[in-house]
């Protein structure tokens, strides 16, 4: 079966939750030996760099839904947005500091802020502590995601 192929019916399997199909599909797979950079390195560095993108992304889908409430009626929601906001920086700028690094540094690393996500890292509202935690978790599953197929020694 060509790459294409075992691509596209992985692809199939997932979506379909179909996990015994997609490990018969990869366990089929013809395997390769490569050398590489240090993998401790090489994984932390990716990590970080998909947690930054997964930041970006989940503002600027909180962006959206604040624009598409800008009245009286969305008052609720933008108010939820806000609290969204001010909880994911204060998780955001604990995650960074984990790694020794600024929130500008790993974000630039990503492509940087749009313009309406940076002026939201502006806020100076109290973060929620349970929203917090519930940012926290969401950094740590970005962080401990493994290439699906990869086989760890």
């Amino acid at each position: 079966m060509d790459i294409a192929e075992r691509v596209k019916l992985s692809i199939r399997a997932v979506g379909s939750r179909n996990t015994d199909e997609l490990k018969r599909l990869m366990n089929s797979c013809p395997t390769e030996t490569v050398e590489v950079t240090n993998l401790e390195y090489l994984n932390t560095f990716r990590m970080l760099c998909r947690v930054a993108h997964i930041f970006e992304s989940e503002m600027r889908g909180i962006a959206l839904t604040m624009a598409a409430n800008m009245s009286n009626a969305g008052a609720v929601i933008l108010g939820q947005c806000l609290d969204q906001v001010a909880s994911a920086k204060a998780a955001w700028e604990e995650f960074c500091s984990i790694y020794g690094l600024t929130t500008d540094e790993l974000i630039n690393a990503a492509g940087g802020h749009h313009p309406t996500v940076s002026n939201m890292m502006k806020t100076t509202l109290n973060p929620d502590p349970e929203l917090v935690e519930q940012w926290r978790r969401i950094f740590a599953m970005a962080a401990s995601g493994e290439v699906i197929g990869e086989k760890r020694h």
